[in-house]
């Protein structure tokens, strides 16, 4: 009896969830305890500096971060956080790539793409709302670790004619304010904005990157888990894969690849990620050859391993 209940008791609960009209979570997570003075900076940048129309412009217009071939490794020590380097793969993708989200110009001073979508109300989408969720947590990491002075590298989709240049412009803004300007974040470009897969000349650059730096651990997270992730790492060569890990909050599925039930078991009460149901949600699934096992990690497991 109770088996027969469910499917009607999870329809009811995301008529209840849909009627809430679900925005993003607020705000910014902090899932790897850097101090409130650091999370402080990044908000008051967030709401002064990156809405004056000066640094807009300028922001829509070029990258201020690197890409990997200029970095220096030996001006890089003491930067990897727990002797790691972080790559996100494809950041803002549901917004800028697969919803092309619009916003109205009256917001354009106050709100990017990415901000924009967090605070509209989500009325007939629960799986629309667990990507709010995903976006925030994956815009939250990056804007910290960048702003702690941790190595990051983003990987980019390159820019094409498929999509318009105000468009690009947009996500050349997003990516330049959670990165903060800082030094120690680095690009790749894919091959296409379907795939994670690199260049094959820009995987030579991050495996010469790696060991370089002699760093022990690759943490990997992005947009989606399941295509470009997957895509960046199965073309890694053996030797790195062995070091990566897959970092649970910040690896967001495809929506259509997730089912009702575990879309409201993602969404945390505070409307962030839910570690444990993103943690076992990867682990049980079978995408090429990530399984699961020790690949995938919680944020609050990085410096255990």
């Amino acid at each position: 009896m109770i088996k027969n209940m469910t499917k009607p008791f999870i329809f009811i609960v995301i008529i209840a969830l849909a009627s809430c009209a679900l925005k993003g979570p607020s705000g910014i997570k902090n899932r790897l305890l850097f101090s409130e003075k650091l999370k402080e900076r990044v908000i008051e940048r967030n709401s002064s500096v990156e809405d004056t129309p000066e640094w807009i412009e300028g922001a829509t217009r070029a990258l201020s971060v690197q890409h990997l071939k200029e970095a220096e490794p030996e001006k890089l020590r003491g930067h990897f956080y727990c002797n790691g380097v972080f790559v996100f793969v494809h950041p803002g993708y549901h917004v800028f790539i697969e919803r092309q989200t619009k916003r109205p110009e009256s917001l354009k001073m106050t709100k990017n793409l990415v901000e924009y979508f967090l605070s509209v109300p989500e009325t007939f989408s629960i799986k629309s709302a667990i990507m709010k969720s995903y976006e925030a947590e994956i815009s939250s990491a990056i804007e910290l670790l960048s702003e702690a002075g941790f190595v990051i590298i983003l990987i980019l989709p390159e820019e094409n004619k498929d999509i318009k240049e105000i468009e690009w412009a947009e996500y050349r803004r997003y990516i330049n304010e959670i990165t903060n300007n800082s030094p120690y974040v680095f690009y790749l470009y894919s091959e296409t904005i379907q795939t994670g897969k690199l260049h094959p000349e820009d995987y030579k650059i991050f495996t010469d990157f790696v060991e370089k730096t002699g760093i022990k651990r690759i943490f990997l997270g992005g947009q989606y888990y399941n295509r470009c992730v997957y895509t960046f790492y199965k073309y890694l060569p053996r030797n790195l894969k062995r070091i990566v890990r897959i970092i649970a909050e910040w690896s967001a599925p495809e929506p259509e690849d997730i089912t009702a039930e575990e879309t409201i078991s993602l969404r945390g009460h505070d409307g962030w990620i839910d570690s444990d149901s993103a943690y076992k949600l990867l682990r049980k699934r079978r995408i090429g050859k990530i399984r699961g096992g020790r690949k995938v990690i919680r944020a609050r497991e990085i410096c255990k391993e």
